[in-house]
């Protein structure tokens, strides 16, 4: 459980008084319409119900929507992507706030957090024969936040008979530096010590990036130990390797 830290007391920045949900309202559907409009309304509605799903969204009865709206809360605001059929949920909880206009969290402020070296990974699956290459399958949505910090990242939307949809979301953000701190404190505390070869934890604690790891086995004995060991390892705590891959002419795991 991941609980975020804000710069400002979000009991007065998110204050019923401050809501924006009246503005957000507004303008989502003032985009409905104008995708029912142009014909775009489907395709990117397929879109809206595919992140929803997958991006862990719980959707929120009147009854609670009501509730909410008395307690500290935000609304994300939502656009569509100019001349391409995609959707994108912007998290303006990390730039400005109704009525203050000003930066009131850390997410988003932090210029560095511990994701690892993108040209050192690069590196380090280049120096032998046998790069290996891994993902973590959906890492930040095993994350999961606070009740009251989903109620601070709201996204609000209409079906095509502009009814009004809630959903908040129950998992941290891609993007966010306590993200990427979060999976890397997962990494060090509780994935390092599962590995079995010191070449595994090498891997995990030096060959990191972001939610993907690079390494370089020397052969293919070690190929099939460095690959098997941190992916039981990352089993064991429900945060599975998506594939580990390799130049060699061995099938990805």
């Amino acid at each position: 459980m991941v609980e975020y830290i804000y710069r400002n007391n979000i009991f007065i920045t998110f204050r019923p008084e401050n809501s924006n949900f009246q503005n957000i309202k507004s303008k989502t559907e003032k985009l409905v319409k104008k995708l029912i409009k142009e014909g775009r309304y489907d395709i990117i509605n397929n879109e809206v119900n595919e992140k929803i799903e997958v991006e862990s969204y719980i959707l929120v009865s009147s009854a609670e929507l009501q509730q909410i709206l008395k307690q500290p809360h935000h609304f994300c605001d939502t656009f569509v992507v100019e001349n391409e059929t995609s959707f994108r949920l912007i998290n303006n909880t990390n730039t400005w706030c109704s009525k203050t206009n000003t930066s009131i969290s850390y997410q988003g402020m932090l210029s560095k957090s511990p994701v690892g070296n993108r040209h050192n990974s690069l590196i380090q699956s280049r120096l032998y024969g046998v790069p290996l290459q891994s993902d973590l399958s959906k890492a930040y949505l095993h994350m999961q936040v606070t009740k009251l910090d989903s109620l601070l990242r709201l996204f609000l939307w209409f079906d095509r008979d502009l009814n009004i949809q809630v959903y908040r979301r129950q998992s941290i953000d891609f993007g966010d530096p306590a993200s990427a701190l979060t999976l890397s404190i997962a990494q060090l505390k509780f994935l390092a010590p599962l590995v079995v070869y010191m070449a595994s934890l090498l891997i995990i604690v030096f060959c990191k990036y972001a939610d993907n790891y690079a390494s370089y086995p020397k052969n293919k004995p070690e190929f099939e130990f460095v690959s098997k060991d941190p992916k039981k390892a990352h089993d064991k705590i429900s945060l599975p390797l998506r594939f580990v891959c390799t130049d060699f002419k061995m099938s990805c795991l």
